[in-house]
C-alpha cells in the first residue's frame, strides 16, 4: 500500500489525513522474487519511533505550529487537513482535536510505551466519552495558548468552555464506577489536572487569581481515591502503561530525602497545637519523599505523577491549614515550588506556576517566616524578601541548600 492511499484512508476512516512515521511506519514488502531472505523485500521493519526521533517530531511541529497560530487569520481551512472535519464536531473543536492529535500528545509522552496512548487510544476513548473529548479540547486549547500568547484569551475562554462542560458530564458519568469506563476515567483525571494546572496560571496571568492559592492544590487530591477497586484492571488495559510511572514513583519514594526533612522538622513550632504538629509533620515527610523523586524525572515517571506526588499525600486536616494560610504550611508549599519549578522546565503546563504561587505566599507569610523560605525564593529566580530579619532567628533555608555537600546537592539534578 502507498503512501498516498495510506493518506486516502485516514481521512475516510479517521476524518484527518495521516502523517507519516508517525500514523504508520513502513513495512517491508516482497518482490517477486520466490523466498524469505531479507533482500527479496522492500523498506524497513515497522517500529516505535525513538526517543530522538519524537523529540526531532516535536521540535519541528512545535515550531512549524507556532508560526501557523500567530496568524490572525488562521481557520480550519487553512490548516493541511481542511476536508477531513469530523461530522461530530464543530469547526473549532475540529481544530483542536487535530491540534491534540498532532502536536500536543507528543508533549504528554516521556516515553515509547505510552505513545500509542496519547496518540491513538486516547483520540479513540475521547470519541467514546463526551466528558473525555471536552477536557481533551481543553487541553488542546491550553496548549495552543502556550504556543501563541497572543490568542491567549481567545484560546483560554474556549478550554475554560470544555472544562466547564466537561466536569458536570464526569460527575454524572462516575456516579457508579465501572470496569469499563475506568480507562477513560483515568485520561480524564491526567488531563484535568493539566488543564488545572495551566488554566490556574491563566488567571493568575489575568490577575483573575491574585492572593489566592491553586485550585488544584485542594481538589487533585480526590481523583485518585477512586482507582483503587480498579488499579489491577487498569494496569493490565490499554492504557496500563501510565499506571507504571506511578508505581515507580512509590517505590522510589519509600526513603525521604534526609537533609530537607531534618530542615522541615526543625522550624520551630513549639507553639503549635498537635492537631497542628501531626498534619504538619506528615506532610513534610511526603514532602521529602518528592524531593527523593526528582533525579528520576526522566523516562521511568513522568512530570505530572511527580508534580501531583505531594498534593495528593497530603491530608485533609493539612488542606484546611493551607486554606487558613498556617505559616508551617506555607513554608513546605514553598518548598513544593522547588519541586513544580524543576518539574516546570519539562513541562508546558507548569511554566510560571511555581513563581505564582511564591509570590502568593509573600504577601501572605508574616515577615518573621519569610527567613524560611530563602531557597525557593532563590531557586525560582524571585528576589530575597526586603523584610528579611536575621537576628536571634535560627538558620535560614538558604544556608540548607548552601551546605549541601557535592553528593547531596546531586541528588537534586535532573
Amino acid at each position: 500500500m502507498t503512501e498516498k492511499r495510506m493518506r486516502n484512508h485516514w481521512l475516510s476512516t479517521h476524518g484527518r489525513q495521516g502523517l507519516a512515521t508517525v500514523d504508520w511506519q513502513a513495512a517491508p514488502l516482497q518482490t517477486f522474487f520466490k523466498g524469505n531472505l531479507l533482500r527479496y523485500f522492500t523498506g524497513t521493519p515497522s517500529k516505535i519511533l525513538s526517543k530522538n526521533t519524537v523529540q526531532i517530531i516535536r521540535q519541528t511541529r512545535t515550531e512549524h505550529w507556532a508560526e501557523q497560530l500567530a496568524d490572525p487569520n488562521l481557520s480550519l481551512s487553512s490548516t493541511p487537513s481542511s476536508t477531513t472535519s469530523s461530522r461530530s464536531l464543530s469547526e473549532s473543536d475540529n481544530l483542536l482535536m487535530l491540534h491534540f492529535t498532532t502536536y500536543t500528545w507528543l508533549t504528554l509522552t516521556n516515553d515509547e510505551d505510552t505513545q500509542q496512548i496519547w496518540h491513538v487510544i486516547v483520540p479513540q476513548l475521547a470519541y467514546q466519552y463526551e466528558y473525555l473529548k471536552h477536557v481533551l479540547l481543553a487541553c488542546a486549547a491550553l496548549h495552543m495558548a502556550y504556543l501563541n500568547p497572543k490568542r491567549r484569551s481567545e484560546l483560554v475562554i474556549q478550554a475554560r468552555t470544555h472544562q466547564d462542560l466537561a466536569i458536570p458530564l464526569f460527575l454524572v458519568a462516575t456516579r457508579s464506577l465501572e470496569s469499563e469506563i475506568c480507562d477513560a476515567v483515568l485520561i480524564f483525571v491526567r488531563l484535568l489536572g493539566i488543564t488545572s494546572y495551566a488554566l490556574d496560571e491563566s488567571l493568575i496571568a489575568a490577575e483573575e487569581n491574585d492572593n489566592k492559592l491553586p485550585s488544584w492544590l485542594f481538589f487533585i487530591r480526590s481523583g485518585c481515591t477512586m482507582f483503587c477497586e480498579f488499579w489491577d484492571r487498569i494496569g493490565t488495559g490499554p492504557v496500563g502503561h501510565l499506571t507504571r510511572s506511578w508505581e515507580t514513583l512509590v517505590d522510589i519514594s519509600k526513603f525521604p530525602h534526609q537533609p530537607t526533612l531534618n530542615y522541615f522538622l526543625a522550624i520551630p513550632s513549639d507553639d503549635w497545637p498537635e492537631e497542628i504538629r501531626v498534619p504538619y509533620n506528615d506532610s513534610a515527610l511526603s514532602l521529602a519523599q518528592n524531593f527523593s523523586c526528582l533525579h528520576v524525572l526522566n523516562e521511568r515517571v513522568s512530570t505530572l505523577d511527580v508534580v501531583r506526588f505531594w498534593p495528593v499525600k497530603n491530608s485533609v486536616e493539612f488542606v484546611r491549614l493551607l486554606e487558613n494560610w498556617h505559616p508551617g504550611a506555607l513554608i513546605l508549599l514553598a518548598h513544593y515550588c522547588i519541586v513544580l519549578h524543576r518539574a516546570g522546565t519539562k513541562a508546558w503546563y507548569l511554566d510560571g506556576g511555581a513563581a505564582s504561587i511564591l509570590a502568593t505566599i509573600l504577601r501572605q507569610l508574616d515577615l518573621r517566616w519569610h527567613r524560611y523560605i530563602e531557597w525557593p525564593l532563590k531557586e525560582v529566580g524571585l528576589p530575597p524578601s526586603t523584610q528579611r530579619i536575621t537576628d536571634e532567628l535560627p538558620i535560614g533555608s538558604l544556608a540548607l541548600l548552601e551546605n549541601m555537600n557535592s553528593s547531596v546537592r546531586g541528588a537534586f539534578d535532573f
